[in-house]
């Protein structure tokens, strides 16, 4: 029910109103009344209403003041205003601000009151449901917005750069939360800005009208074979970034020797201290993290393409002890290298 408050100077008039309109016909109910503005907004402070129907004029604070004040104070509330034929200027001024109707009080007649009143209710109720959409749109929004920023960061920190599973992962989770053209457009343009402060990057392909998220990936999937492919050709040994992805290639292209943290650093003329923590922000894992995943990922393909067991395939990684990486591999995959290697050979019998 629309909750009515009835404001008119004359006690008559007021009990009148109140007594010839079928209030619940129109989805309505009275809960109150006062004899001038004042009273009214005193009324407002502890009660709530949805409609107020006001006299124009009225002494101590017209039916124009009373509007304007309590619009302040409750700007969801509607009106509908009470005149004389003579305050039809008046009734002008409060339909400007924003009054839903207005009755003449020369004619109060019930049938002209209850259109007006079923107006205005299905105004009210048609306005209440848009805030009601408007509201539930902007908590989606807000908490897709919160959780893209989230994602945005990983796009942001570059750790899709170093690894492809980390770019599998951002990549998914941005097709899961499917964020506006216009939020993957600011996202490539912040890319190729960071690219080329950063890495030091100076080309990038042209970025094209964004359709949807998958557009947006594939351009920063040939981003990224571009700005892998200048690193690559880069001698620039004080950035860190760049050291930090010759490193990664140094260790990805020695994954079956004695490599260290000591050597990896040597490569790339940095101390060891210094090349460790800057590998953890850069990279997005520490060395013995990444060089472990390496290692198993590696050993994954090479039991996949035949080219080894699970009797030699830690020795093919890097490690001598067996059942140490056996450990590894089923920390990361979830079987042993045995069992794998049985996954792999069932499958392709």
């Amino acid at each position: 029910m629309i909750r009515v408050l009835i404001v008119d100077d004359d006690k008559l008039a007021r009990k009148g109103l109140i007594s010839i309109v079928p209030w619940e016909d129109c989805g309505m109910e009275i809960v109150g009344e006062a004899a001038n503005g004042e009273k009214a907004l005193e009324f407002l402070q502890s009660h709530e209403v949805d409609l107020a129907v006001v006299d124009i004029a009225m002494p101590i604070m017209t039916g124009l003041q009373f509007i304007e004040k309590s619009q302040q104070c409750y700007p969801g509330m509607h009106y509908v205003v009470l005149s004389f034929h003579e305050d039809f200027e008046n009734v002008q001024s409060a339909l400007r601000l924003g009054s839903l109707d207005y009755i003449s009080k020369m004619r109060l007649d019930q049938q002209d009151c209850v259109k007006v009143f079923k107006r205005a209710a299905q105004i009210i109720a048609g306005l209440k449901q848009e805030k009601e959409e408007a509201e539930k749109t902007e908590t989606v929004q807000r908490e897709t917005s919160g959780t893209w920023r989230e994602t945005e960061k990983k796009w942001l920190r570059f750790f899709w750069l170093f690894s492809e599973e980390a770019f599998e992962e951002v990549a998914n989770e941005t097709e899961l939360e499917n964020p506006p053209v216009k939020q993957l457009e600011h996202l490539l343009v912040r890319i190729v800005d960071i690219a080329g402060k950063e890495y030091a990057c100076s080309e990038a392909p042209e970025i094209p009208e964004i359709r949807n998220i998958m557009s947006a990936i594939q351009w920063i999937t040939a981003f990224k074979e571009i700005l892998s492919d200048n690193i690559q050709k880069s001698n620039d040994y004080l950035n860190a970034n760049l050291c930090m992805f010759h490193a990664v290639c140094f260790i990805r292209e020695h994954l079956s020797e004695n490599i260290s943290i000591h050597l990896a650093a040597q490569h790339v003329g940095l101390s060891r201290s210094y090349f460790a923590s800057n590998f953890k922000k850069i990279v997005g894992l520490t060395f013995n993290h990444f060089l472990r995943r390496e290692r198993v990922k590696r050993a994954k393909i090479l039991i996949e393409h035949g080219r080894a067991n699970h009797t030699n395939v830690a020795q093919l990684v890097g490690y001598e002890d067996e059942k140490y990486f056996a450990h590894l591999f089923f920390e990361t995959v979830g079987v042993t290298p045995a069992e794998y290697y049985q996954r792999v050979k069932k499958n392709l019998s």
